[in-house]
């Protein structure tokens, strides 16, 4: 039984096609709804901010007050659910214990993990980072790419962060 669903929203939930507008296909948001309606937790996890989401969701065909999403995780790492009437709220309480419970659970891979890394790199995997030129506007930083960038595709914005030092 399925009883949640993450979907990443740029590229995933929603369908970019050449010349028309960004949206959520009718067929895939009614199902995700009724999903909901049955009690399936769906909900959206994005690299975007929470504050104005409602706008670019309803923006893409979607409604912040139908059934899904059932909650959201958002480019603050806080998970958002929503209350009896509908409105999301981010519990700081419920978000520090999960943190600290996935702290808590890295710690205990850990002794797993480095056996692991040991016998990657005695098999010849490369396990130092390529030197990255220095004394660039970005030098130091470190980037993660989401979400659409108008005018360019992800490579090409990578590649000019990497022309400036960064990573």
């Amino acid at each position: 039984m399925i009883r949640l669903i993450a979907l990443d929203f740029d590229y995933t939930l929603i369908d970019y096609q050449e010349g028309l507008k960004p949206r959520i296909e009718p067929e895939a948001l009614a199902l995700l709804n009724r999903l909901c309606e049955r009690g399936v937790k769906a909900g959206i996890v994005t690299g975007r901010a929470f504050d104005g989401f409602a706008a670019t969701l309803a923006d893409v065909g979607g409604d912040w007050r139908a059934p899904f999403p059932a909650y959201m995780i958002a480019s603050d790492s806080f998970i958002y659910q929503k209350d009896a009437k509908g409105d999301f709220y981010a519990d700081e309480a419920g978000n520090a214990a999960a943190r600290a419970r996935i702290r808590t659970g890295v710690q205990a891979l850990l002794p797993h993990v480095q056996p692991c890394l040991k016998r990657l790199e005695e098999s010849g995997v490369n396990m130092k980072a390529a030197e990255q030129p220095s004394g660039g506007k970005l030098s130091g930083l470190t980037f993660v790419i989401t979400g659409t960038l108008p005018g360019m595709d992800r490579k090409e914005a990578a590649a000019l962060i990497e022309e400036a030092g960064g990573k």
